[in-house]
């Protein structure tokens, strides 16, 4: 559980809810002890189900409010709907734009995030929000991993940042590629870049592998350039549909992930950033 490692490392309690989903899907929760006065971090990782968890993100941090906390930190390691920060067509919703007038609304004092796609997602919020990274305990992980010569890729220019990160702490090189994504189809190109990968292994890093497209079309240029292994690391695993049979189709040996996605098990967790993070706030 991410809100135990967090407590655990800023040694401070962590509050169990009462929480269950009535017959017809409704969600109810209850603090069962007071949080008046109080400074209350909600830790709520916004993956799939989206809908649910943010609903339940949301009815937390209003009851929270309710009962007189004095802040309270909203903490969204995979902030969902955080992609659509813009209009790209007529008549889309923003959805990032309206995720942050919920928090707001509930009475959130500050937002906390791990890796979002973008930082234009945060600019919707007037409360203090922050966007932290995990690439570096991410790469203090991979050096244990006896990686031979590794080369860091990015996928797409919006990975750059990770990577160099990454990069950084394995002293080692990095590049990036071009992708497009079609607004409609959402399918994904990737253009070759020329990049010596022979006899080396290559680390693929991204913020998020959901489809797996994305990452299969870097790992299969990767290959025809002579890379021995590729593996791929990201803030946030969803793996969704078919993805982890994408993955290998296109070579790719290894997927790590962090604790952000509770659904499944990773090596690496983020609560070390997380409690520096709450900390410096509080």
């Amino acid at each position: 559980m991410l809100a135990r490692r967090v407590a655990d490392a800023m040694k401070t309690n962590v509050m169990q809810l009462e929480h269950k989903v009535f017959p017809d899907g409704e969600t109810y929760i209850r603090f069962p002890k007071s949080v008046e006065g109080e400074r209350v971090a909600v830790i709520q990782s916004c993956y799939p189900p989206q809908n649910k968890n943010l609903v339940d993100l949301l009815f937390t941090l209003d009851a929270a409010r309710e009962m007189g906390a004095k802040e309270t930190a909203a903490v969204v390691p995979y902030f969902a709907y955080a992609r659509q920060d813009d209009k790209y067509r007529s008549g889309e919703a923003v959805s990032a734009k309206t995720s942050a007038r919920l928090i707001e609304a509930v009475g959130a004092s500050h937002f906390l995030t791990i890796d979002v796609p973008s930082n234009k997602a945060l600019r919707f919020f007037t409360i203090h929000s922050d966007n932290l990274t995990c690439m570096n305990l991410m790469g203090t992980y991979l050096k244990t991993r006896g990686l031979w010569r590794p080369y860091v890729l990015a996928p797409d220019d919006g990975a750059i940042p990770l990577a160099k990160t990454v990069s950084n702490v394995l002293q080692t090189e990095y590049a990036w590629f071009e992708k497009s994504r079609d607004k409609i189809t959402g399918a994904v190109s990737t253009s070759r870049k020329d990049v010596d990968l022979k006899g080396r292994d290559a680390v693929i890093v991204d913020d998020v592998i959901s489809t797996g497209r994305t990452i299969a079309n870097t790992s299969q240029i990767a290959k025809k350039q002579g890379a021995e292994r590729v593996i791929a690391v990201c803030a946030h695993l969803l793996l969704t549909g078919n993805a982890e049979q994408t993955l290998k189709a296109a070579g790719v040996e290894e997927t790590i992930g962090t604790d952000s996605i509770e659904t499944r098990q990773q090596p690496v967790s983020i609560a070390p950033v997380l409690a520096e993070a709450l900390s410096k706030i509080w």
